[in-house]
């Protein structure tokens, strides 16, 4: 591997070219590269929506004040729902990188063959930890918008949150209150991932009552994340095949926006927000501060998109001409290997693709991956998207 480029200083060139010269060593460097884009244009996305939907938010309520106006709480989601159409169609035409997907979204595109392990990796780790110096940064600039360790205090569990209704239930509570008993309650307040949630229960009367109630909330947003994460896992497999239709991306991050206020709209109710994407879930740790929704979160985002690239899949076979299409990456070596002999436009399966019959994505014609390609192999800057 040899680097080039106006990008990469002179004087450095030769020292750098005797480094990557290893293939493994090309291969490290070029997956570096792949999670430096990730982690950039993910923590950029994350300032970006903050800035401008904090604008947007304060506007808003600069408005209603002077015209003394009062509006509901889902109607002003709504207006943001609207606000967010213009948002992200401003992102994708100005500001994006081409680097963009959720966290575990990554681990479908392997498991669907259509990027290798070590991309996989590099783009994980990329989203993670953008999500993590997003929360950092934010936590230290900014009122956490959700209330720290919620679901902590008494008056947070009582069910007045429903329109004064004290009697509701949710409906994991109406689904797992038979199974509870006393001594199973009292068994989780030992656990040592309920630890931090026990504190405040030996000093009230009703612990039995706040445990159980602690545990089902948990467990109603692992349902909504999950259940929701599904649906937005099961869209992007469609996008995967129709990704060269447009603007589909900007379609489908609208799509996990309106989910999210949909399962919202419910959650808010029992101090609970959906992620629908493990960057994000860390990121909101730092804000709220409670380890449980933050494993309930990320386990159930991670479940999702291993049941939907497991049981979901409308890759597994299509017409070789579509198949070069959308596979961008399979070797030629193994496209010539795996051609239907004596058809024009057979079948092609690609469970018979390898993790070493894939390259690396090639690096999109955007600044930052200008930037890149002009510190990778000689090759790469003859790659089109």
């Amino acid at each position: 591997m040899e680097v080039s480029g106006r990008w990469c200083p002179r004087g450095r060139l030769q020292l750098l070219n005797s480094l990557l010269s290893h293939p493994s060593r090309s291969y490290y460097w070029k997956a570096f590269l792949i999670y430096l884009g990730f982690f950039l244009n993910t923590f950029t996305y994350f300032f970006y929506s903050f800035v401008f939907f904090r604008f947007f938010d304060n506007v808003i309520d600069y408005y209603l004040d002077v015209f003394q106006i009062k509006i509901h709480f889902e109607q002003k989601e709504i207006l943001f729902g609207i606000v967010a159409t213009y948002v992200i169609y401003l992102w994708i035409k100005l500001f994006a990188q081409g680097f963009d997907g959720d966290a575990f979204s990554h681990i479908m595109y392997w498991r669907y063959r259509l990027i290798n392990k070590g991309e996989m990796i590099a783009r994980l780790f990329g989203g993670l930890t953008s999500g993590v110096l997003f929360g950092i940064v934010s936590s230290n600039m900014l009122d956490p918008e959700i209330p720290k360790h919620a679901g902590y205090t008494k008056e947070e569990f009582v069910a007045s949150a429903f329109n004064g209704c004290t009697k509701s239930r949710t409906i994991m509570e109406i689904l797992l209150q038979p199974v509870f008993s006393l001594r199973i309650a009292r068994r989780a307040h030992k656990l040592p991932f309920l630890g931090d949630a026990s504190v405040p229960f030996i000093y009230m009367t009703d612990e039995y009552t706040l445990i159980n109630r602690y545990i089902v909330i948990i467990l109603e947003n692992f349902v909504f994340e999950f259940s929701f994460s599904l649906a937005i896992y099961m869209a992007l497999s469609h996008y995967m095949v129709a990704r060269h239709g447009g603007h589909f991306t900007g379609i489908y991050i609208l799509f996990k926006r309106f989910a999210a206020f949909t399962a919202n709209s419910y959650l808010r109710n029992i101090h609970g927000v959906l992620s629908l994407d493990a960057s994000i879930a860390i990121r909101r740790y730092f804000q709220d501060e409670n380890f449980h929704l933050l494993i309930v979160r990320v386990l159930a985002n991670l479940l999702a998109a291993l049941i939907a690239s497991f049981h979901f899949n409308p890759l597994k076979a299509l017409p070789y001409n579509k198949f070069k299409e959308v596979f961008v990456n399979v070797k030629t070596s193994k496209l010539e290997a795996i051609a239907p002999k004596g058809m024009k436009d057979g079948l092609v399966y690609p469970f018979n693709i390898e993790d070493d019959d894939l390259d690396f994505t090639p690096f999109p014609n955007t600044f930052l991956g200008r930037l890149f390609r002009s510190c990778s192999s000689p090759e790469e800057h003859a790659k089109t998207d």
